[in-house]
């Protein structure tokens, strides 16, 4: 997808995040609901959104672009807008920050040279770990650039007492994290669609991003991934931290400006109260060190979001539930809902196959399951039709209570 041109990426990720919202919606399909805007205004849009000049709907950079981000995902025009103008300008000014001090980026930050006889505009950058100094007149005052040239002349310039004053703006760390925690908020839902944009930790995430100033005190937590133990392969993944057992919680890694390190993993709250206990526990960490295990999702997130056998897959990975027990209750709720919660209308296994999404094997295996606890009844084979039992009734009815995959395995 990274291949795409912006109008057929846009294309493919409306349709694909279209047909995950008629899994978690009433929706009736070819709509979009910005997953940070969306739950609280109740926008929908149509596919027109994405068409023309003036876009309403557009890709957003997970990553900001301006920092090297390539990944993306679907926001509101609105959303993406604002987000990028607030907080993400300030992860550029950081990423400038440090370019400047890296020798191999050859870049440079401007600042003042302050002395008695007035200011000089400069450049400062790191030439082989030695910092450069570089007069810019057009940035200086003629007098103080004449003043500054005599003093130099005649040695009257003391250097060990020089100050320096950055007249650019420091980045400001607590907008540029908000935009850390924008990028992640953007990697939950590439990774788990509208299950997590819909989820009570989607809500909690987006407040920040909906807030017209950020926080005051820290929010959450992130660590630098060292070099050495960086692997390219999980840039823009999701996974759990696993160890220790006290900080579970989900995380994202993402890149990093700073050359010593290989990326860094910004730490999110997990699912219910031992989600929100870890996280509190992560919190009165306060010095941004440790080790820790982590299991990542797959990759390929597109794979999963387009099938509704995936539809409780985010719940279903936290909670250590086997993906088999996933997808049976999510066949017995898609023939539930198929059959209008009735045990005569037929369902076609051709017609369960192609809206469950899995491959034909897979879907025999969970068919001959379904009939085996007698939850349907009829004839599996690929051109064969199956019904409701009663008990599979009673049983789907159940499920629909608890929407919860633990509670369902529990229930069952």
């Amino acid at each position: 997808m990274a291949q795409m041109r912006a109008k057929d990426q846009r294309r493919f990720l409306f349709d694909l995040y279209s047909k995950n919202l008629m899994f978690h919606s009433d929706s009736v399909g070819n709509q979009f609901i910005c997953p940070i805007c969306g739950p609280v205004t109740g926008r929908i849009f149509g596919p027109d959104a994405i068409i023309g000049p003036a876009l309403t709907v557009d890709l957003a950079h997970i990553y900001p672009d301006s920092c090297g981000g390539r990944a993306a995902t679907l926001t509101c025009k609105k959303c993406n807008n604002r987000i990028g103008g607030k907080f993400d300008e300030q992860l550029e000014r950081e990423r400038k920050v440090h370019d400047a001090f890296n020798p191999s980026k050859r870049a440079h930050i401007k600042a003042r040279l302050k002395l008695a006889t007035g200011d000089v505009g400069i450049h400062l950058s790191n030439n082989n770990n030695v910092f450069e100094m570089r007069i810019i007149k057009e940035h200086t005052n003629p007098a103080s650039l004449k003043a500054f040239e005599e003093a130099a002349k005649n040695s009257a310039i003391d250097f060990q007492t020089i100050g320096i004053n950055l007249v650019m703006a420091w980045f400001n760390e607590k907008r540029a994290s908000v935009s850390l925690w924008h990028s992640a908020f953007l990697m939950m839902f590439r990774e788990f669609g509208y299950e997590f944009a819909f989820s009570d930790l989607a809500e909690q995430m987006r407040r920040p991003l909906l807030a017209e100033e950020p926080p005051t005190e820290p929010f959450f937590q992130a660590f630098s991934i060292p070099t050495a133990a960086f692997e390219n392969q999980s840039m823009y993944r999701i996974g759990i931290v696993t160890s220790p057992e006290e900080y579970r919680c989900f995380c994202a890694v993402l890149p990093t400006p700073d050359r010593n390190s290989g990326g860094r993993c910004v730490l999110i709250p997990g699912l219910g109260e031992k989600g929100d206990t870890a996280y509190k526990r992560i919190m009165k960490n306060k010095t941004n060190k440790c080790r820790l295990g982590t299991r990542f999702f797959a990759a390929n997130p597109a794979d999963r979001l387009q099938y509704r056998a995936f539809r409780q897959f985010m719940d279903c990975g936290w909670n250590n539930v086997p993906h088999e027990m996933m997808f049976i209750f999510e066949a017995l709720m898609l023939i539930w809902q198929m059959s209008g919660d009735s045990t005569v209308v037929p369902i076609t296994v051709a017609n369960f196959s192609m809206h469950y999404g899995l491959p034909a094997e897979v879907n025999q295996g969970i068919l001959n399951d379904l009939l085996h606890r007698d939850w349907i009844s009829g004839n599996i084979s690929v051109e064969g039709v199956v019904r409701l039992t009663d008990k599979g009734k009673a049983k789907a009815s159940e499920i629909a209570e608890l929407p919860n995959i633990l509670r369902l395995c529990r229930s069952t």
